[in-house]
């Protein structure tokens, strides 16, 4: 009897890791959504460009995002309560099946079980690596800005560096008569 209940609990657990899994994934492409409709972007590249003040402007996306962030954290509690739950009745799982013929269910249990881990800590990996390629995005952004200003900047400077040069030579220089004469008079031909 105690075989099956822990066979017939582990088999409930794995089936609430897929759905832990899947809403894990879920969350993710849903955060991506949210940052993109709701130009988060835009708001931090302001900051940035400092049109708007920084404390302000991240307090406006913590408040914004707080409900978000708790739903995200729930689900990852919820995925660490289950993985803790298996890993308890795991070792009563196998002590009660040592020295019994394997059967199939049990190694197909304990493959759905792995298979569910893995595919969990896989969602987990990508969320980390888009909260890692979201955060690089911004550093390239203004790194990016930065060169552009720069560049701007310069080139404004050579342009008025230029104007100061032609307009100060243009000053010193006066047409002679001579060549005064030879502009107004009429080309001769041969």
């Amino acid at each position: 009897m105690g075989s099956y209940h822990n066979m017939h609990r582990i088999t409930e657990l794995m089936a609430k890791i897929e759905e832990v899994r899947k809403e894990a994934q879920r969350l993710f492409y849903w955060m991506i959504e949210i940052f993109e409709t709701d130009n988060v972007i835009n708001e931090l590249f302001k900051v940035h460009k400092k049109l708007k003040d920084k404390a302000e402007t991240f307090n406006e996306l913590a408040n914004k995002y707080v409900k978000h962030v708790k739903i995200i954290k729930e689900s990852m509690h919820r995925r660490h309560n289950l993985l803790t739950d298996i890993e308890n009745l795991l070792p009563g799982f196998l002590k009660e099946r040592v020295g019994k013929s394997e059967d199939l269910s049990r190694i197909c249990i304990l493959k759905q079980i792995n298979n569910g881990c893995n595919s969990f800590n896989e969602c987990y990996v990508s969320i980390q690596q888009g909260s890692h390629a979201y955060s690089q995005l911004q550093t390239d952004i203004a790194r990016l800005t930065k060169t552009i200003d720069d560049f701007v900047m310069s080139r404004k400077l050579e342009k008025d560096e230029f104007l100061s040069h032609i307009k100060t030579r243009s000053k010193g220089i006066k047409i002679s008569a001579l060549t005064k004469a030879e502009l107004v008079a009429r080309p001769k031909f041969l």
